[in-house]
């Protein structure tokens, strides 16, 4: 695929997870993602380093406005809380695909339970 958008949509019901953590990081899925469609990351399940590297590769970071619609390929963050952090990607659908752990699949949904507070994109979008 030729976008990080475009490879979420592609990897949809795969297991991208770790099994050392259990298959249950979303800060996996996404960086391993990301690398494979040419981010030159390392593969993490800790979401605030995942976070920590994109800032480090010129990403910029912004809160989310109610009512605002994350632009496909955008990387999107719940807060850092260590409960119920997520992450995902958008899709070119307009879906946020992540790591759905009880499923152990990368999956795409309009609506997650996760509050997604801040969206990521190159500085150059």
């Amino acid at each position: 695929p030729a976008t990080a958008a475009q490879a979420a949509e592609a990897m949809a019901n795969r297991d991208l997870g770790f099994p050392s953590d259990g298959n249950k990081s979303s800060g996996t899925a996404v960086s391993r993602l990301l690398q494979a469609s040419g981010l030159d990351i390392r593969v993490t399940p800790a979401i605030p380093d995942l976070k920590h590297q994109l800032e480090e590769k010129g990403f910029k970071a912004s809160e989310l406005q109610p009512g605002e619609k994350p632009k496909p390929g955008d990387v999107i963050f719940t807060s850092m809380d260590p409960v119920g952090r997520n992450v995902g990607i958008v899709g070119d659908d307009g879906k946020i695909y992540s790591h759905n752990f009880g499923r152990k699949e990368f999956v795409g949904q309009e609506k997650w339970t996760s509050k997604f507070t801040t969206v990521m994109r190159p500085s150059d979008s």
